[in-house]
């Protein structure tokens, strides 16, 4: 655990920083055409160095927090992009399936070359359902689940 002062700790120096310039204005009062007073000139300096600080700690801070939450949001962007996409690619593969039955194809033969069309996941599962069909045998669920 990090117990030093952090970006986000920063935010508490904007308030006194305020503070400091709220209270050099009661003091002082309004600023004159010259100001010759190193004491005043001090805190104005202090007071804005502490209203910068707090701002660049909230800046910081809050680009930490929102650069975390943009990654997060990216995973579930891409992660439902490439759910989409396998659920488009077996979309595809039931038309193939379908255009080929309305043809009178062999379904077997679709899938055949469906699946030599591919070499991934898909195109296997596809091969060994084409070459389930072929054999006239009935796809187990548990085998073959496209």
């Amino acid at each position: 655990m990090n117990d030093g002062f952090g970006p986000l700790n920063w935010v508490s120096l904007l308030p006194l920083g305020v503070a400091l310039l709220v209270s050099v204005r009661l003091v002082f009062g309004e600023r004159g055409a010259t100001s010759d007073d190193a004491l005043r000139r001090v805190l104005v300096i202090s007071g804005w160095l502490l209203v910068i600080a707090g701002i660049a700690g909230f800046v910081i801070g809050l680009t930490f927090v929102l650069s975390i939450a943009l990654l997060v949001v990216m995973f579930v962007v891409l992660l439902s992009a490439l759910l989409r996409f396998g659920q488009s690619e077996r979309q595809a593969l039931l038309w193939v399936l379908a255009v080929a039955a309305e043809k009178g194809i062999p379904l077997d033969q679709a899938a055949h070359a469906f699946a030599a069309d591919r070499s991934d996941l898909l195109g296997r599962r596809t091969d060994l359902l084409a070459r389930l069909m072929a054999a006239g045998q009935r796809p187990i669920s548990n085998v073959v689940d496209i």
